[in-house]
């Protein structure tokens, strides 16, 4: 009996869409998991079709804050960003969006410098 009432409750979950899938929009905002103190990026994401636009903050440990602007595309589950930050940096972010709403991926320069970010919905 509990197996048949914990088959039907994952049928249910599974019929509701896509509960156990990638978001279909990545709308709205995020934040890097940064286990650095005083480092961050903040980003509010508009989803049109398969591009991505945004605004957001930064925040580098012991060094300088300020805003950023994002282009990008989703083709799911595959994002790639690029960071254009105020100061005339730009970066790229490639990964994979996945559950519980979060991004994993690389961010790196045009140098080669990569580093792991994962972002996660707020």
């Amino acid at each position: 009996m509990r197996q048949a009432i914990g088959l039907l409750s994952l049928g249910a979950l599974l019929s509701c869409g896509d509960g156990l899938a990638p978001s279909t929009d990545l709308s709205g905002l995020w934040a890097s998991n940064f286990t650095v103190p005083g480092s961050s990026i903040h980003l509010n994401l508009e989803q049109t079709g398969d591009n991505i636009t945004g605004s957001g903050s930064f925040a580098i440990e012991a060094g300088r804050a300020g805003t950023l602007t994002v282009t990008g595309s989703y083709d799911r589950p595959r994002v790639a960003l690029v960071l254009h930050y105020d100061f005339g940096l730009n970066l790229t972010y490639t990964g994979t969006v996945g559950v519980p709403w979060q991004m994993r991926g690389i961010l790196a320069d045009s140098l080669g410098h990569e580093s792991p970010m994962t972002l996660t919905r707020r």
